[in-house]
């Protein structure tokens, strides 16, 4: 069921968001979910998420990643600075790491969390998984970037069965181009809830 609501700014949205998956985590406490936190401004969502809600049995993890050793450029480690991930953290919470580790390529990146989506999967097969999706003024979401002009090319790095997380670079199409992202196929198929969170006139 797809369920739509229009707020009259774009701190409401984020609020409103906050609210629902608020909401979420508190009838899961306790039960084994994977919760995936899109980049850019919808991290604004974790100031309102309450940690009390959260248990050992959560997961937290990004939807995608900006491959880099930047700080203020890649999404896993912008989420560590905010009180979210200490309160995660203190209430026991696992976290799949998607930084930049030494030697690591787009490839090896990309695989290793591969592996690590499979393994939660593997290990929670009643478990849900919850998502938050924003959007960029080009349309994408996720790490997803459009192709229009190639819809072969698209079809290839984010429509296959197999694997969940590619590696790409978009150059051209993001300020951000090293790219390793959730595809639509894992988008589509895996993920049990979805919170869109869309603001802007340019979206």
């Amino acid at each position: 069921m797809i369920t739509t609501r229009q707020c009259p700014n774009p701190e409401q949205v984020i609020q409103q968001a906050a609210i629902y998956l608020n909401t979420l985590f508190y009838s899961l406490k306790g039960k084994p979910f994977l919760f995936l936190s899109s980049g850019g401004s919808a991290l604004k969502i974790l100031q309102f998420i309450n940690t009390g809600n959260l248990t050992e049995s959560a997961t937290v993890a990004v939807l995608d990643e900006r491959f880099s050793d930047d700080v203020t450029i890649n999404n896993f480690a912008q989420m560590i600075a905010l009180p979210f991930y200490a309160g995660a953290q203190a209430a026991g919470v696992q976290f799949m790491d998607t930084r930049k580790q030494p030697n690591d390529t787009l490839a090896s990146a990309a695989d290793r969390w591969n592996k690590q989506l499979h393994q939660w999967a593997y290990d929670h097969q009643d478990g849900q998984i919850i998502a938050t999706l924003g959007m960029g003024p080009d349309g994408h979401i996720s790490g997803v970037m459009p192709y229009p002009e190639a819809g072969a090319i698209f079809d290839s790095l984010f429509c296959q069965p197999e694997p969940w997380i590619v590696g790409y670079q978009a150059t051209g199409k993001n300020p951000f181009p090293d790219r390793i992202t959730t595809t639509m196929t894992f988008l589509k198929e895996k993920v049990n809830n979805a919170v869109a969170v869309i603001s802007g006139a340019d979206k």
